[in-house]
């Protein structure tokens, strides 16, 4: 008797992947800096600027997504189908210089700080790709990365 394989509504949460509109610029995208974003495009990340995705360099592990669809090249945003990233959470923190785009989130403070992250951790789960400054307190933007 066959047996009935999985569907991708039977092993994924919430019935998909997680999908998300970026940034990208054509000087950063490829390495020449000439080719823009293409329907089917393996992207990650870039540490260069809040939420924006560069093709994927050799050797990437993590934070992976597939463009879906053609961009717009009157915002330059593209959107992306994450295929690792399975949420993205947004986070406080009380001091942004201590937060790096591409490091993981960590908790900081003992037990009576409740609620503050910085991202000085290179591992982890919570990936940060966007702040909302450069100093003082405000959020960051993290994927959850499966691992």
């Amino acid at each position: 008797m066959p047996t009935r394989g999985i569907g991708t509504d039977d092993v994924l949460p919430y019935g998909g992947l997680i999908s998300r509109l970026c940034a990208y610029t054509l000087a950063t995208y490829s390495a020449a800096g000439t080719a823009p974003p293409a329907d089917g495009d393996i992207v990650t990340f870039s540490s260069g600027a809040n939420n924006r995705v560069v093709l994927a360099p050799d050797n990437t592990v993590g934070l992976l997504g597939r463009v879906k669809g053609a961009p717009n090249t009157t915002d330059l945003t593209v959107n992306v189908e994450w295929l690792d990233v399975y949420a993205f959470v947004e986070l406080a923190t009380d001091d942004l210089s201590t937060v790096t785009l591409g490091n993981a989130a960590i908790k900081d403070g003992n037990t009576t700080v409740v609620n503050n992250f910085d991202g000085g951790a290179t591992t982890g789960n919570l990936k940060i790709v966007a702040l909302s400054g450069s100093s003082g307190a405000g959020t960051v933007c993290c994927a959850v990365v499966m691992l």
